[in-house]
């Protein structure tokens, strides 16, 4: 995201612009090496440990190990609502799946119960517009500051 940064070494060479995570279980992850990342698991890597921009690995992989879905990132969004923020459907369709509980199945069809927290645009606690929400960010497209 813009308004996120990288702290980097005044030592380091690295001029790319791509970003792994400040983890070597993050790393194992974006680059998808699972016999890594189990290993890393094993000897307890936490998978909800926060980078500098207060970002987690939240990937389908982290997530059948114990990460968090709930957890946010210094923006205040889940993964969730930062799958919505960056318009990434896959991801956003995955992680609210795994969120869902089926109420009922009968053949194809199904019933899907949603935690609402994250997702509704009126917050639960106080009734003011929730402008972090995955509806918010999705039709909107910016979090919104009143």
């Amino acid at each position: 995201m813009e308004h996120e940064y990288v702290e980097l070494s005044l030592k380091t060479n690295y001029g790319g612009r791509m970003y792994f995570g400040e983890y070597p279980l993050s790393f194992a992850a974006c680059t998808n090496q699972l016999d890594c990342y189990r290993l890393l698991r094993a000897k307890r890597a936490d998978p909800n440990q926060k980078d500098t921009n207060g970002n987690t690995e939240m990937l389908k992989l982290a997530y059948n190990t114990g990460a968090k879905l709930q957890i946010m990132n210094n923006q205040n969004l889940t993964p969730l609502t930062l799958a919505a923020h960056l318009a990434k459907k896959e991801m956003f369709d995955q992680i609210l799946k795994l969120e869902s509980d089926v109420v009922w199945m009968y053949g194809d069809a199904s019933s899907h119960a949603y935690p609402l927290a994250k997702i509704d645009t009126i917050n639960q606690e106080t009734g003011d517009l929730n402008e972090d929400s995955a509806l918010s960010l999705i039709v909107y497209g910016v979090i919104l500051f009143f």
